[in-house]
Parts: C-alpha cells; sequence; structure tokens
C-alpha cells in the first residue's frame, strides 16, 4: 500500500452496514421510485454528515463481496439465515455507489473477501504507517481492531466504539472479544461458541483467565460442568475463534491515491 502521507486521516464506512441501516429507517411509501429516491436523499445527506464530521483525506466505502467462501468452507452455517437484502436496494446498489462516488467517496469490494476483513487490513496498514484511520460501523466485532491509530465509531448513535464502549456493554477488553466469542458465541453470524456457555459464563472465565489459550490451558483444572464443556468443546472455540478474528493481511493491491477523498466541486 503506497503513498501514505504526512497528514492523513482515513475515513472507512462499513458499506452494506451504513447503507442498510439508514434504509430501513426511511418511510415506507407505495411508490417505489419515490421511497427509493427517499432513501438517496437520506444516504447522501448521512454521508455528508460524516465527511464533515470526520474530515478526511482519504475515505472509501468499503462493500461486502459476494461469498464467504473460506469462512463457509469451515463452517457452512455461517451468517446463513440472515434477512436477504430487499430487492429494491439490491438492484439499487450500482446507483448508490455511484452517490457515493459524485461525493468524493471511492468504493472497494474484492469478490469472496468479507468487508470485515477488508476493513482490517487497509486500516492495520495504515495504523501501522503511524496515521489515523476512522472506521464507521455498528458491528462490535470490528471493535477488536481498536488501537493507536484506529478508531470505530457508531455513526448513527453518534458515539464512539471504544474501550470504554466495550467494557460498559461487555466487561471486559477489545483484545478479549474475540475469546468472549469463541466461548458465548455469536446468534447474529451463526458463530456457534461452545453449547451450554452463555454470556455469563464466558465473561466469568475471561475475568479469571484473560483469554481462550489461558483457558484452555487451564481447562483440566476447571471442575464441574464447565470443566466438561470446555474439554468437549474446545474444537467448536477454536473454529469460532478463526470465524470472528478479522484478517489484517489480504494481498488488496491498493494504491491510497486512489482513495483521496475529492469532495465535488460546487457549479460556477
Amino acid at each position: 500500500m503506497e503513498e501514505i502521507l504526512a497528514v492523513m486521516r482515513l475515513l472507512l464506512i462499513d458499506g452494506l452496514n451504513f447503507i442498510r441501516r439508514i434504509y430501513a429507517a426511511v418511510p415506507a411509501d407505495a411508490d417505489e421510485h419515490r421511497h427509493f429516491q427517499g432513501f438517496l436523499d437520506s444516504i447522501r445527506g448521512s454521508l455528508r454528515r460524516a465527511l464533515s464530521e470526520a474530515e478526511p483525506s482519504h475515505a472509501a466505502c468499503v462493500m461486502e463481496g459476494e461469498e464467504h467462501p473460506w469462512r463457509r468452507a469451515i463452517h457452512a452455517a455461517y451468517k446463513s439465515g440472515r434477512s436477504p437484502m430487499p430487492g429494491a436496494l439490491q438492484a439499487g446498489l450500482p446507483e448508490v455507489e455511484r452517490l457515493f462516488q459524485a461525493e468524493g467517496v471511492a468504493t472497494l469490494e474484492f469478490p469472496g473477501e468479507e468487508a470485515m476483513d477488508i476493513l482490517a487490513t487497509v486500516a492495520a496498514k495504515v495504523a501501522a504507517s503511524g496515521k489515523q484511520t476512522l472506521i464507521l460501523s455498528t458491528n462490535r466485532h470490528l471493535c477488536q481492531l481498536l488501537r493507536p491509530g484506529i478508531e470505530i465509531r457508531d455513526h448513527f448513535a453518534r458515539c464512539a466504539l471504544d474501550a470504554a464502549y466495550v467494557d460498559e456493554h461487555l466487561g471486559f477488553w477489545p483484545q478479549q472479544l474475540d475469546t468472549y466469542y469463541a466461548l458465548a458465541g455469536d446468534p447474529a453470524a451463526h458463530i456457534p461458541g461452545i453449547k451450554g456457555i452463555g454470556q455469563k459464563s464466558a465473561l466469568q472465565l475471561i475475568e479469571r483467565y484473560g483469554d481462550l489459550d489461558a483457558i484452555f490451558a487451564a481447562a483440566s483444572e476447571i471442575s464441574g460442568r464447565a470443566g466438561k464443556l470446555l474439554a468437549d468443546g474446545q474444537e467448536m472455540a477454536e473454529m469460532s475463534l478463526k470465524l470472528v478474528r478479522p484478517r489484517e493481511q489480504l494481498d488488496l493491491g491498493i494504491n491510497l491515491r486512489e482513495l483521496r477523498f475529492c469532495p465535488p466541486q460546487p457549479p460556477e
């Protein structure tokens, strides 16, 4: 990834997370065309607010690839059963992408790659260079990326998803999120975790041992039902850990020059 500028702030938008939230909030209208135009107006307004608040030098909307091949290969149910995208929205996505581009925001999409992994890869590389990235998303899984140089913000609730947020809502630190989901699972994404270990038990184990390696290192010393569940569920937990961890080392071949924020010029 080239062209890391001396003064740089990258805004990354979790595309479908952003788009579907706005689409769902637009009041229904019997006239489909009028409804979609209202949605586009809402997208434009929300995007402009995000750009005004972030003041980025670079910006991109990261879209979801059509498949999740490697995660589905190890767990066929991964993200299955989710509500399908409304047909009108699916058909209108190219127009939405043109709207982003007209506002000076590039779109990124790589077939077979999840938005989570694209966001993670780009943000991690920028952070490693000492520069700043702000990710707009409501996906708590992304809080695993929190570190110096990477911020995450819920654009709709207008709040930071920072370490204090994770601690307040879940009771531990961002670097322990992968362990939490590996133990308790995440029904929304069909991440199984260990059957029989719920949120409370996962929190107790994290509080006592810290991370998944330490928990399983001590599993033989954990008596009762919890110890048996861990012994029987280690393989499932390790698989769940792979499912929930964002990948930060994709070979995307992105040149940051392509992500420069170029706001539209007002008509003369």
